[in-house]
């Protein structure tokens, strides 16, 4: 009996053995980078790609992280995120030019329509390249001299990690992350307190093509850093809504449903280019999740809508419901692995003008409820990337300052987590006793939104 028993445990163990797979192919990666500039690991994985099996954007399917380690030893984990890469098209389809609207390109499957396409650009659309490499950590360091650092990944019963890298960090000319000076009314740079003051734009421009991938987002956001940043501005407000740079949409809308971000990669590919084009002009972005058009008007297509393939029917359950929290917590993870490494995101805001959600707002308990996600997700963010700046914004004078019970201590510009504040004030140039007006209003929801920096439009 005891003989059996050795051997069923024996065969159990073998089997356990023959199941683990290697999730961690190979790792490419520069020998050298700046201080606070962009460091990105390249990795394969034969095995971690979207199939019915893995979904690499969510994290209880697929886990990868590398874990930094500093000269000072001070050590620091970072999220891989999966993506696709792409080239700009050399020429177009038989040298034919195309028109807006039409499909036959030099990659065929998806429709590209952009109201400002130039026929004579050639480098107009975005062709899949084929790569081992879909998986990518990227990191600024913070320290000069030499580093080290681990991969890791996790799926299913599987463990796999890398053998133990280095690279070396140089000085450079980038002043890293900047934060929230402690009299609220300042923001500066972390490390040398040099005082930075944003002066910038919304850019916020609808294609008003509800398209699979459209150019036009990433057309607007270079024309205006083309066009501000010789004379000294340096923010830009985004936002990734469907028509610009959504990553997450319902399947109506050009997308693959919550939590899933293949269709959208083209997006995601323009935004990078976005932020590279940032960083170069030495401009910063503010990244905003969601337009609050995505629950109103846009709703019948939102991935969290039950009729496309999401987990509620009403928008008033979105704030509570725990299905739309994880799948958001998703794609904030990705969003912040992908982007947050860079010291020019200025901050995340996870929905705009959060007072526009019609009879919600206004319904019993549904600012408390608002209040309550808003805490929870900002709470999530920084977990990810404490690096990061987070704000709200407003588009009524007094909608945040009062919760439903007229309570200032339960205030939404009273969030604790929050950052700043952003105070969206539409009012005409000439219009100036009311905007001295408003400025004095803003002035006094600092103070009773712990002393909040406040950014008005």
């Amino acid at each position: 009996m005891k003989n059996r028993l050795s051997v069923t445990i024996l065969m159990l163990l073998l089997s356990l053995h023959a199941e683990a797979i290697q999730l961690i192919d190979t790792v490419k990666q520069p020998q050298s980078a700046g201080k606070y500039e962009r460091f990105e690991l390249r990795i394969a994985s034969l095995h971690l790609i979207p199939d019915n099996l893995y979904n690499p954007y969510d994290s209880s399917s697929v886990n990868m992280y590398a874990i930094f380690t500093a000269p000072s030893g001070k050590k620091y984990r970072r999220y891989a995120f999966w993506m696709m890469q792409y080239n700009r098209c050399d020429t177009y389809a038989n040298n034919v030019m195309l028109q807006p609207g039409q499909s036959d390109y030099c990659d065929r499957g998806f429709r590209d329509v952009s109201e400002n396409l130039n026929s004579a650009d050639p480098n107009a659309y975005l062709k899949t390249v084929n790569t081992a490499y879909n998986w990518r950590v990227r990191f600024a360091p913070p320290e000069i001299g030499t580093w080290t650092y681990k991969v890791y990944a996790r799926a299913g019963i599987n463990l796999d990690s890398s053998a133990i890298y280095s690279f070396t960090v140089t000085s450079s000319s980038n002043k890293g992350y900047i934060g929230v000076d402690t009299n609220h009314r300042y923001f500066r740079y972390r490390d040398n307190g040099e005082v930075f003051i944003p002066l910038g734009l919304n850019v916020v421009k609808n294609s008003n093509y509800d398209s699979i991938y459209n150019r036009v987002a990433k057309s607007y956001v270079t024309e205006m850093i083309s066009q501000m940043a010789p004379y000294g501005g340096n923010l830009l407000r985004i936002m990734m809504q469907p028509y610009n740079f959504a990553i997450e949409w319902g399947p109506n809308g050009g997308g693959d449903g919550p939590a899933i971000y293949n269709t959208r990669q083209r997006q995601a590919a323009d935004l990078d280019s976005v932020l590279t084009l940032a960083e170069a002009n030495n401009v910063y972005l503010q990244l905003v999740f969601d337009h609050q058009d995505m629950f109103t008007y846009w709703w019948d297509n939102h991935p969290y809508n039950n009729a496309a393939g999401g987990y509620i029917d009403s928008i008033q359950d979105f704030f509570t419901n725990s299905n739309c929290k994880a799948a958001y917590k998703q794609k904030m993870r990705y969003i912040i692995a992908r982007w947050g490494y860079s010291p020019h995101i200025f901050a995340f805001e996870p929905i705009q003008e959060i007072d526009l959600y019609g009879r919600f707002w206004h319904s019993s308990g549904g600012k408390d409820n608002v209040r309550s996600w808003y805490r929870e997700m900002i709470q999530y963010g920084k977990s990810q990337n404490a690096n990061h700046l987070f704000t709200c914004s407003v588009m009524g004078a007094g909608a945040a300052i009062w919760d439903a019970n007229n309570n200032l201590s339960n205030s939404l510009f009273g969030i604790p987590e929050l950052d700043f504040v952003n105070e969206h004030n539409y009012i005409a140039e000439y219009d100036l006793p009311n905007g001295i007006y408003l400025y004095k209003l803003s002035d006094n929801k600092k103070q009773h939104g712990n002393g909040k920096v406040v950014i008005m439009k």
